[in-house]
């Protein structure tokens, strides 16, 4: 490519393409991407060899913005999407309402992941919190903590967070006022059609897949879970998906939660499940 070619040019010349890998492209938000590479010390080739393989832009400046900071993200971890921010406005405002009643509410983020949603949610309570990120994953923990390192001075000073490593809640031992979660969601069959290219090459498969045959018990374990881990009046919210969200309402009522309901997104989604213990 040389670098002779501006990224005016190779815009121009690549348009098709970089639109279909990345939808609503424009050379603006180009320009503004390949500022923070030039800043992080990156070369323009980098960055064209990237865009030739369609690396997520997050993924290639290693940074994806989320309800109010932004925050560092690698392969191993989901790049978080603005409809997640719902939860954590929820969560907050949850997390408000039980404040006037307990001085350091404990709040668990299961498949924490990157970190973004409980650190946003640290970073938004203006009084102590007790949090728990946990993950299955070691390469996603090592994330999170880079962000919790990079975030903390925005905590309340006597809030505590815990980063750990377990499959859902299954080495948890406390409970909670709070159980947040974006779990996987997408069946790896039924789903695959709908899933953008993009995001199959390049985010982790854990944290996207399940299998369609074990789909329920799958759910079904985890709401026993998040039954007996909640406090009593403890709320749940998990994000999942719009086709199966509904299907799962009577999995979490059988597991001992009430008033479980689906919540849309604002682009009028089924996106949300709340209950509470």
């Amino acid at each position: 490519l040389g670098l002779l070619m501006t990224l005016k040019e190779f815009f121009a010349l690549h348009q098709s393409k970089l639109e279909e890998n990345y939808p609503g492209l424009t050379l603006r938000r180009l320009t503004q991407e390949w500022e923070i590479l030039e800043s992080q010390g990156k070369t323009l080739e980098f960055f064209y060899a990237q865009l030739t393989e369609a690396v997520p832009l997050a993924y290639i400046a290693e940074q994806a913005p989320f309800y109010k900071h932004e925050f560092f993200v690698n392969p191993h971890v989901l790049i978080p999407r603005s409809e997640t921010e719902i939860l954590v406005e929820k969560a907050v405002h949850e997390l408000k309402r039980i404040k006037t009643q307990k001085k350091c509410p404990t709040v668990v983020d299961v498949g924490t992941g990157s970190g973004a949603i409980i650190l946003s949610i640290l970073a938004d309570c203006p009084f102590p919190i007790k949090a728990f990120g946990i993950d299955i994953s070691f390469d996603a923990l090592k994330v999170a903590n880079t962000n919790k390192e990079k975030l903390e001075s925005d905590f309340h000073p006597e809030s505590e967070v815990k980063l750990l490593n377990g499959d859902r809640l299954s080495d948890f031992t406390l409970k909670a006022d709070l159980i947040v979660s974006n779990p996987p969601y997408i069946k790896r069959r039924e789903d695959l059609p709908k899933v953008h290219s993009q995001v199959l090459r390049f985010e982790p498969e854990l944290a996207l897949f399940l299998d369609d045959l074990s789909y329920a018990d799958w759910f079904t374990f985890f709401f026993e879970q998040v039954s007996h881990h909640l406090e009593e009046g403890g709320l749940f919210i998990m994000e999942g998906h719009e086709d199966h969200l509904v299907s799962l309402l009577p999995l979490a009522t059988s597991a001992g939660l009430l008033a479980a309901s689906v919540h849309k997104d604002y682009t009028g989604r089924n996106r949300f499940l709340t209950a509470r213990k």
